[in-house]
Order: C-alpha cells, then structure tokens, then sequence
C-alpha cells in the first residue's frame, strides 16, 4: 500500500512538471523572491526569507535553488509558512555538498481539510518560507548568492494551478547573504544601470537562465525571437522592483511547443533600455 502512494505521488509530480512546459502564466506574472540579508562576519547562522506574488490559486510548485560560490561549506534548511503548512505533501531535499535545494509540492484538493489552503496573494508579496543557512566561522567577506537552476529530476521552477490543468513558469528575483560589509548589499542588490546579462548555460537544453538588472521601477518586458526576427515567446511583461532577476526559457514558444535546435535572441526593454543577445539551442 505504502509503495502505491509513492507511485501515485510521483505521476501527479510527473504531470505537473509535464504541465509547466506547455502553458503561459494565465494573468499578470507570478514571481517567487528572495532576500537579501546582511550578517557580520564570523556569524554561523542566516536566515533568508523567500515570498511568493500570485495572482493564480497555485496548488503546486517546482523551486529549485543553488547557492554560490561553490566549495564554501554553507549547509541549509527549510521552515516553512502558511499556506504551506496547510499542504500535506510537502518535499524538499537538500544537497548540501552539491550546494543545491530541491523544493517540490502539490497540495492535495481532495483532501477537504486542504482545499482553501492553496497559495494565492491576491498580488501582494506573502512570505511562504525561510531558508536557514548555517555558515563555516571562517567565511571571508564576502557575497553568497541564492538562485534559482535547472533541477535533472523535476526540470525549471514552475506553478502549478489548483485545478491540475495548467502550469507556468513564474519570475524569480534571486537573494544575497553579505557576509562582513553591510555596503555592499545596497550595491548588489539596487542596481545604478539597466544590464542583461549572457545566458547560462549557452548553448543549452533543455533550459538556460537569463539575468537582467533593473535600477527603476517600471514595466519590463523580455521576449525570445529566432534568427529571422521572428517573435518566439514572450517570458515576462510585468511591472518590476529594482532589483537583480532571472527568468527561466525552457525552449518552447508561446503555445508550448518545443522550438527546433538553432540560434535565437532573447531582448529587453524597459523604459529606455533596449538590449538583446544571443544564445544557441541544442536538441
């Protein structure tokens, strides 16, 4: 019996995961962010917030985060907030020597007691968990960064709807621990100048991270052509803080479709800024 929830678990997570591929964001984008702290040097403890912005009932989730720099010693853990707390089957597993978090829900809406407890914000930002970060004594000062990747079991961050039917991929706006110099984290993490950053991986597949920097509040928009100009998919089109984002293209168009191996350019513009660069897909 108890091998045969973890059979059914596993294709819900499955189909979820399948969902994230195919469809858009249904309304304004969903963004998943983290903090940004400052600790003194020597602190052996940090804890991080992370907050979601929905304006969908999500009743699943794929967050895959990775710290950096590597070979630093930084273990973590996570507490979790309401609603999550509500959910029952709640995964999470971390890698520490990999320096990698696996954090992987559904929210089971056949279960009565769970059928309001689904996440959703109404557009405002909602703290829904903490990481805690245990730090070596002898850490230099220093700047440990907190993004999201691409995990090989459950692929790129998604949401999933409370219904089962969609998933989408939502905007993440990644965190820093400023180890020893409380300057640098305003320098980090408020921008002076609009930048796009390469993709990496470049080439890809099946999924790059593109970064960008945003030094004034306003409307963002990144969007992915092929080598012809023609318009692929739009990733983001969203009023954004300041701040240091990344988005997830995970090679598909608009309709959620796989796009051919190929050259394609990814661009942004807000307000004044307009860059684009190029990358590479290979299937």
């Amino acid at each position: 019996m108890k091998n045969l929830i973890f059979i059914q678990i596993a294709l819900l997570l499955f189909s979820y995961s399948a969902f994230a591929q195919f469809d858009p964001d249904p309304g304004a984008r969903d963004s998943v962010i983290v903090d940004s702290v400052y600790v003194p040097q020597g602190s052996t403890n940090v804890n991080v917030p992370i907050y979601a912005v929905t304006d969908d009932s999500v009743a699943s989730y794929n967050i895959p985060l990775h710290w950096t720099p590597d070979g630093i010693g930084v273990h973590a853990h996570v507490e979790y907030g309401w609603p999550l707390t509500c959910w029952n089957v709640v995964f999470d597993t971390f890698f520490n020597d990999q320096q990698f978090a696996r954090l992987f829900s559904i929210l089971d809406m056949g279960d009565p007691d769970q059928q309001m407890c689904y996440l959703y914000t109404d557009g405002v930002r909602m703290h829904i968990m903490t990481m805690h970060f245990a730090l070596p004594p002898d850490l230099p000062s220093m700047a440990i960064i907190i993004d999201t990747t691409y995990d090989p079991l459950n692929g790129s961050m998604y949401f999933g709807s409370w219904d089962g039917l969609n998933g989408w991929v939502p905007g993440f706006k990644k965190g820093y621990i400023i180890i020893g110099d409380p300057t640098t984290i305003n320098e980090i993490a408020n921008p002076n100048n609009f930048a796009l950053n390469q993709n990496y991986p470049n080439p890809f597949n099946p999924s790059t991270q593109i970064e960008f920097a945003v030094p004034k509040s306003g409307l963002v928009i990144l969007e992915i052509y092929d080598i012809l100009g023609r318009h692929i998919k739009k990733l983001l089109n969203n009023n954004l803080d300041i701040g240091q984002y990344s988005v997830i293209w995970d090679g598909t168009n608009n309709s959620g479709q796989d796009v051919p191996s190929g050259a394609y350019f990814y661009k942004l513009t807000a307000n004044n800024f307009v860059q684009k660069k190029k990358m590479l897909l290979i299937r």
